[in-house]
């Protein structure tokens, strides 16, 4: 069942625990492409329609709906941004879109978690999450 899952909410609180006690920039920045490393996107999804607009660097991103549920995949040619992909993936990947269009995110704006992130790759962060967040909001409407 899918009300087994921990929530949306309580999936970013753990995430922003799992930075905190990583402590400085560096640790942080090291565990994201730790992250980005374990990650394995399918070959079909480096495709031109599957690439995101306003990243610097290359992402592409993904929705299917399965057995009522939204499944992403997402992918970047950055390391870094493939670690926040990791970490997107395991707020948003197998939820109902009205799961994901009634949920608050508020990971991105936890005081040091991402702080430290060039504007041109917060602006890329943004402009993936936005792909998240649009995918359930479109399943509705």
């Amino acid at each position: 069942m899918m009300n087994e899952r921990p929530s949306i909410a309580s999936v970013q609180q753990s995430i922003i625990a799992e930075f905190d006690e990583l402590g400085n920039g560096l640790a942080r920045y090291t565990h994201l492409v730790e992250l980005a490393k374990t990650h394995t996107p399918s070959a079909q999804l480096h495709r031109e329609d599957h690439l995101i607009p306003g990243c610097q660097s290359k992402a592409w991103f993904s929705c299917d709906r399965r057995n009522g549920a939204l499944e992403f995949e997402a992918d970047s040619d950055s390391m870094l941004i493939q670690g926040i992909i990791v970490l997107l993936l395991r707020i948003f990947n197998k939820r109902t879109a009205l799961e994901i269009a009634e949920a608050e995110i508020f990971i991105l704006k936890h005081p040091g978690l991402f702080g430290s992130l060039s504007p041109t790759k917060s602006n890329g962060l943004q402009a993936i999450l936005n792909q998240f967040t649009r995918a359930g909001q479109d399943q509705i409407g």
